[in-house]
């Protein structure tokens, strides 16, 4: 789960990490944001400029879209948020952090994220923060020994660039270390005039399955969209892509497989759901019923039945379809392997054959679909 920029500073906070005087503007429901609030937000913040605008996204690369300004006076300021408010259009958009201007020379990057080939967390420093850092080359890796953990030295090798960038390398690593973190991240760190450290902005990353281990966390579904809530809620692993195929299979590998053969063959895989190991005919229903909420142009299930008997997806398929009072988008069947009734006369009152070979089942879904290429595809 990512962390709205403010959200980050709120938990540097706790750790004793400094950042900018700054007042969050959440957006209404209409996604506007009313000049009354603007304005006691800058009496909040003195009422002195210049300030810093900064649009609360969940993406990167802010900057380099015109999210990040700094403002001189009022005027200014409720033009860049009627800009930003215009131009933006991120789902994740919550609002406007407004903060005080910290005058400043150098810039520092300092990250704390885990290493899975080396397995274990690593300290990412370079001496030149801002945009574009990772492409610069000067990035320094410091894997760090998490059985016997790091000594007091090991921190202290940073304040040879500057005095306190020690002190902040060991706050991030708490952070990451008792927040279950993924990767906490400070671009830019700087100094301000009474030369102590100040984070300008806040990346962090919590592991979802640490969740429960932290009530005052926000809620981690909020990144996902409805039909991706829901399906969490349910059990089921469902994400959303930009095509227009959906893809109901068992296993991630049979889904994956699924999907590369639908782009062999010219086609665009969209929405997937793992439907995993199952017996149960209403997970299947509520699968499907989820899959067609999403607004594929065609949907494809491919399921080869060993612990999920094929009569069982039937069934489910079957319970999913006969409710819909809409018309549904056209539907494959691919079922194969284990069975207890014959699933092809479950499914056949409803005009659906069941195709058992594999090749031949996406074929026909890139076909309802409309996108399969001339000659049959290839890359």
């Amino acid at each position: 789960m990512r962390l709205y920029e403010y959200e980050g500073k709120k938990l540097f906070a706790k750790y004793g990490l400094r950042s900018p005087n700054g007042v969050f503007l959440p957006a209404e429901r209409n996604g506007d944001i009313s000049p009354e609030a603007v304005r006691k937000a800058v009496e909040n913040l003195g009422n002195t400029f210049p300030l810093v605008l900064k649009a609360q996204v969940l993406s990167g690369g802010r900057g380099k879209r015109g999210f990040v300004r700094v403002v001189s006076d009022f005027a200014e300021l409720m033009s860049g948020i009627r800009e930003m408010l215009f131009s933006c259009d991120d789902p994740t958009f919550s609002g406007f952090l407004i903060e005080r201007h910290v005058p400043h020379g150098e810039e520092f990057y300092l990250s704390v994220t885990y290493d899975g080939v080396e397995r274990c967390p690593v300290i990412l420093f370079s001496p030149h923060g801002g945009v574009d850092v990772e492409g610069r080359g000067d990035v320094e890796r410091f894997p760090v020994d998490m059985v016997g953990g790091p000594p007091d030295w090991f921190f202290h090798r940073f304040d040879r660039y500057r005095d306190g960038l020690g002190d902040v390398a060991r706050d991030l690593y708490r952070v990451f270390l008792e927040e279950d973190a993924e990767l906490v991240e400070v671009n830019p760190l700087v100094f301000g005039d009474d030369e102590r450290p100040v984070c300008l902005d806040a990346k962090v990353v919590l592991d979802d399955e640490a969740f429960f281990r932290h009530p005052d966390w926000p809620d981690p579904l909020r990144e996902m969209s409805p039909v991706e809530r829901e399906a969490r809620k349910r059990g089921l692993a469902l994400v959303e892509l930009g095509g227009n195929i959906g893809v109901i299979a068992n296993g991630a590998g049979l889904t994956m497989a699924t999907m590369d053969m639908i782009y062999d063959m010219g086609g665009q895989p969209g929405t997937f759901l793992d439907l995993g190991g199952t017996d149960d005919p209403r997970r299947v229903e509520d699968a499907v019923k989820l899959m067609l909420m999403t607004g594929m142009d065609a949907v494809l299930v491919n399921i080869f039945g060993g612990m999920t008997k094929t009569d069982t997806v039937a069934r489910g398929i079957k319970n999913a379809l006969v409710e819909r009072k809409d018309e549904s988008p056209p539907m494959v069947v691919r079922l194969d392997g284990n069975y207890n009734s014959p699933p092809e006369d479950i499914l056949a009152p409803l005009g659906i054959d069941v195709i058992r070979d594999m090749e031949e089942a996406v074929k026909r879904a890139v076909e309802l679909a409309g996108k399969l290429r001339d000659g049959g595809g290839g890359r």
